[in-house]
């Protein structure tokens, strides 16, 4: 039986998980696991957007998108205009789809593939701009996700949106200090000429 415990829980062990590391797939690796299992789910997704294609790319080690029988070219990359997370992403908001036989959001052939019974799908927001979205797909039983579910959902994709700015922070600030570093590094020495002055040539 699912309780405010697991989910209090979850949301604890994952808070001292970002303080202990910036490492974004040990944070990833950790809601793929868990989340899930917190919530009676059979698998949770991430995926970020990516400026210079304009889509959600998906995180290949713990997402839908690692199955098999997709195609690679659709499993990474999701546009936009098509799918649940990519309307969660352009609306700002969580979309649940009680009973994925019946909508057209989702791709027949991806409810059929995966055997979707139901989805919810929640933005992760950075500053207040959505940056991803988080995915929480069953596979076993439609009305599957309540407003409490999707509430908590929330707090989670919150939660990662701090740990991907932190991250994204830090390899700014790296980028930075290695730059700076080359530019030490590669210009030229500069000798410091000093000429010693005699006191017997001190005219007074």
């Amino acid at each position: 039986m699912i309780t405010d415990a697991h989910k209090l829980n979850l949301l604890n062990k994952l808070g001292m998980l970002m303080n202990s590391t910036l490492d974004l797939q040990t944070i990833f690796d950790h809601v793929y696991e868990a989340l899930p299992a917190v919530l009676g789910a059979h698998r949770a997704s991430i995926l970020l957007y990516d400026d210079k294609s304009g889509a959600l790319i998906s995180d290949a080690s713990g997402s839908i998108e690692r199955t098999d029988s997709l195609p690679e070219s659709s499993g990474r990359r999701q546009q936009l205009d098509w799918s649940i997370a990519g309307d969660c992403f352009m609306q700002g908001k969580p979309i649940v789809i009680n009973d994925c036989s019946q909508t057209n959001l989702i791709p027949r052939e991806w409810v059929e593939r995966l055997q979707l019974r139901s989805t919810a799908a929640v933005p992760i927001l950075s500053q207040g701009c959505p940056i991803g979205v988080l995915r929480l797909d069953d596979c076993e039983r439609t009305d599957a996700f309540d407003a409490d579910d999707v509430e908590f959902l929330c707090l989670i994709a919150a939660q990662l949106g701090i740990a991907i700015h932190n991250a994204l922070l830090l390899c700014d600030i790296t980028t930075l200090e290695k730059r700076y570093r080359s530019l030490f590094d590669n210009a030229p020495d500069i000798y410091l000429v000093t000429k010693s002055v005699s006191k017997n040539s001190v005219t007074g």
